[in-house]
């Protein structure tokens, strides 16, 4: 029998208890936690590639946008993300479906200056205050191994290590500070060091969850193939499909303008502006928001009850210098950014008026005392000011019942969401909806010779609605391409 001295013994518990607490320290070191995360996405495949290429498919809820408010429309997102880290160059492609609408766009990103472009126009504007992260940034927030770059890129700014539990397993928790995108929080399993899932606030939407899964290796690297977004407890988004590539050739295309003009001149008012129709109507907004006035006498009449509908009202008054009453509002649909001024004028004299089926999604957003009597349901239309307004009510996708605002004498018709327009000489393009919604108008047996809109600033003809309506042609980006 080997016989230890107590000395011994005591020196071999002190370094058995050294080792124990340096291994302890070890696990919860910071830099530790971080090498070990980026470790497992690739290491310096991953911090020293080149470029780095994501096309994924994903499918996002749209709640309080869909065409009533008891659906839930599904918006399908196929994007391709490319990334020069070399040469500090962008591109984003994506093609978004919802109800009948399709849209194709890219947004590139090279010598400092952010471009948008309209790939059915073939036309972009120009945005030199946005920085590469204004690009690409929702896809990074949206895939693990984005994350793990972001948490390689600021690892200096992380500020706090700790502890989290889910389903009683402990996770490591680290949060950074990311520009752009403020504290964003990780949950890293102890064992894989993959990030499962990263929580962050948005001042509008709340707490932020993303969760990552059914992680592959391949090519040099580990991502997760699904990732599900909860606004809340709520579900608003899942991928489906997702393939990631560092280092691949780049195309001869990518980031390239040539085939592309800049857009014409911005109408859009960047300051209150209140633009006479007639001498009686008044289009007044700020920015991509409007709403229209009728002034009969002392009374008005308007629609379109955005957010800053009183600061609108106000302006209109300044502008005539007369004393006014915002007799009546027209809400013209049920989403939510058209509810958004609702509240300000629960506590006025407004009657508001909407359309029947609309009643119950107006009430649960009023949050204030408020007397039922100033809420006026139509069915079909409605007359107001002896004849001199008229509102109809019309069906298309985008909404099964949506108020137009229709001035005979000057033949006139204000409406929301069918058209943005505040580009010098802009063409219209042609959409399924588009086509529903001159269908609908067309029913009305209405004399219209012009259009005003909630969120653009030029008239448009109906010349120009049937130009683009009787010249539409579907145009579909068949296959994203992939790097």
């Amino acid at each position: 029998m080997i016989n230890i001295s107590r000395t011994a013994r005591n020196t071999m518990f002190y370094l058995c208890t050294m080792l124990i607490s340096f291994n302890l320290w070890a696990d919860n070191n910071t830099d530790l936690i971080i090498n070990n995360v980026i470790s497992a996405y690739g290491g310096e495949n991953l911090t020293k590639a080149k470029t780095l290429s994501i096309n994924e498919v994903f499918k996002s809820t749209m709640p309080k946008q869909s065409e009533t408010p008891d659906t839930l429309n599904l918006r399908q997102t196929t994007r391709a993300v490319v990334i020069d880290f070399t040469a500090q160059k962008a591109q984003v492609t994506q093609q978004l479906k919802q109800r009948e609408i399709t849209f194709s766009q890219r947004n590139i990103f090279k010598k400092n200056i952010a471009y948008h472009v309209n790939l059915v126009t073939k036309t972009y504007r120009k945005n030199s205050n946005a920085g590469i992260e204004n690009i690409i940034g929702h896809s990074l927030l949206l895939n693990d191994i984005g994350l793990a770059w972001l948490l390689f890129e600021n690892r200096s700014s992380v500020v706090k290590l700790g502890e989290t539990s889910i389903e009683n397993i402990a996770y490591h928790s680290l949060v950074m500070i990311v520009p752009s995108y403020g504290e964003l929080t990780l949950t890293i399993d102890k064992n894989t060091y993959f990030i499962i899932r990263m929580t962050r606030s948005h001042p509008r939407l709340g707490e932020i969850k993303t969760d990552f899964s059914q992680v592959v290796s391949r090519n040099n690297i580990s991502y997760a193939k699904n990732t599900e977004v909860f606004y809340g407890t709520t579900l608003n988004l899942f991928v489906f499909e997702r393939d990631i590539i560092i280092d691949a050739i780049l195309s001869e295309d990518f980031a390239v303008l040539d085939d592309y003009q800049q857009q014409g001149l911005d109408l859009t008012n960047h300051e209150m502006t209140v633009t006479a129709l007639s001498e009686n109507t008044y289009l007044v907004g700020k920015g991509h928001v409007n709403s229209i006035f009728y002034v009969d006498g002392i009374n008005v009449i308007g629609a379109d009850i955005y957010a800053g509908i009183m600061t609108r009202f106000l302006a209109l008054k300044k502008h005539l210098n007369k004393e006014l009453v915002l007799d009546k509002m027209i809400i013209t649909h049920h989403h939510i950014d058209h509810l958004s001024g609702l509240n300000e004028l629960t506590q006025t004299t407004t009657k508001l008026i909407a359309a029947r089926a609309h009643n119950k999604e107006i009430l649960s957003n009023i949050t204030t005392e408020f007397d039922l009597n100033k809420l006026i349901l139509i069915n079909d239309s409605i007359s107001l000011a002896r004849g001199k307004v008229k509102i109809y009510d019309i069906a298309t996708a985008h909404a099964a019942h949506n108020l137009v605002f229709y001035i005979p004498t000057e033949k006139l018709l204000f409406t929301a969401d069918y058209f943005h327009s505040s580009i010098k000489g802009e063409q219209i393009i042609g959409f399924p909806d588009l086509i529903n919604f001159r269908k609908s108008i067309e029913k009305l047996n209405i004399n219209i010779e012009k259009f005003a809109g909630v969120h653009g600033v030029r008239l448009l003809s109906y010349q120009q609605l049937l130009d683009a309506t009787n010249n539409y042609k579907p145009y579909n980006l068949t296959e994203i391409k992939k790097i």
